[in-house]
This record gives structure tokens, sequence and C-alpha cells, in this order.
């Protein structure tokens, strides 16, 4: 598994700090979705074998800890399950990030 690169810890810091200026709102729903066009972006000029914003692992790592199967959902929909409020639910997603990044080797975001 590869860490996050610089450049992407940076930009997750800043979204961290301040969700709605990169999304328009607290929602982990828009979070997602701006994630995939960063990584569709990527992709279009081959850079994604050299970043990486969003581990391959990660949603893994949350089904896991939800307990939930993961061919029924992703990361996202398993943290909604357990939580209604898009602030809470945006933090969840970071602290779980942190979690797991510490846990593989890495620096929390």
């Amino acid at each position: 598994m590869k860490d996050i690169t610089s450049k992407e810890r940076l930009l997750l810091k800043q979204i961290r700090k301040r969700t709605p200026m990169y999304i328009g709102e607290y929602s982990l729903n828009k979070l997602e979705v701006f994630f995939e066009g960063y990584k569709e972006a990527l992709f279009n000029y081959d850079l994604n074998n050299q970043c990486c914003i969003i581990p391959k692992k990660f949603n893994e790592f949350v089904l896991k800890k939800y307990e939930q199967n993961p061919s029924t959902m992703g990361y996202v929909r398993a943290i909604l399950q357990h939580v209604n409020d898009g602030k809470e639910a945006v933090e969840i997603f970071f602290n779980l990030l942190d979690e797991f990044l510490q846990e593989n080797g890495f620096e929390k975001i």
C-alpha cells in the first residue's frame, strides 16, 4: 500500500479545516464525489500511479470497522448508517482515515 502524497495530504488538511469551502457544505456524499473527480483527473493526466488521495484499502478498513459486507456498500454509506449529521460524518471520515493511516505505519492527516 502506498501512502497519501504530500500534495494530497495538504489538500486533505485544508478540506478538513474548511470542508464547505471545497464542496459547499458538510456532506460526506459530496466529499466522495469530490474525491472521485480528483481521481478521474489524475487518471486523465496519467498521474494516478504517482498520486494517492484515498488509499485503496481504506474502504475495506471502514467496512470491517462497521462489520459490513464489502460487496454491499462503500465507506460513505457505512459511515452514514451510523450518523445523520453532515459535519459529524465528515469528522468521522477524517478520524477513520487517520486511524487507517496510523495502523498502516503512515502519518495522520
